[in-house]
């Protein structure tokens, strides 16, 4: 997606801790952090939670949960970036996590569904989060 090394540096460059939590059917952690390592990234990452080692897809609590025990973070230190209103909105805020969504195309929000902040483009993330930093 554009802009997304760019805003996971930035997050690094801040101190935060990224985890990658990902919805996947047969890549399991250890293959998608080599997918970041390919892409020039992994050193940007500090951890992955796939579905596919956790047993649990997005917006499943416990995937959530597992992302919270390897950043070694409580739910309202974190924040949650995502496309999906249902899975990355809703499933994160269920934790207790706010959740950031990156508006796309490819979803619609739910009327139900209310982000912590909205962004077109994740070049705007800094400017949406620094409030909570």
């Amino acid at each position: 997606m554009p802009g997304a090394a760019d805003a996971v540096r930035w997050c690094k460059a801040r101190g935060l801790r990224v985890v990658l939590v990902t919805n996947t059917l047969s890549r399991g952690d250890a293959e998608v952090l080599r997918d970041w390592q390919r892409a020039g990234l992994a050193d940007a990452i500090d951890a992955v939670v796939s579905s596919h080692s956790a047993g649990w897809e997005k917006p499943h609590p416990e995937i959530y949960r597992r992302a919270l025990e390897l950043a070694g973070v409580a739910p309202r230190e974190v924040f949650m970036v995502g496309d999906d209103p249902v899975c990355d909105v809703q499933g994160a805020q269920a934790v207790g996590l706010r959740a950031v969504w990156r508006r796309t195309a490819h979803h619609r929000l739910p009327a139900d569904v209310r982000p912590d902040a909205v962004l077109e483009r994740l070049d705007e993330l800094p400017a949406a989060i620094d409030p909570w930093l």
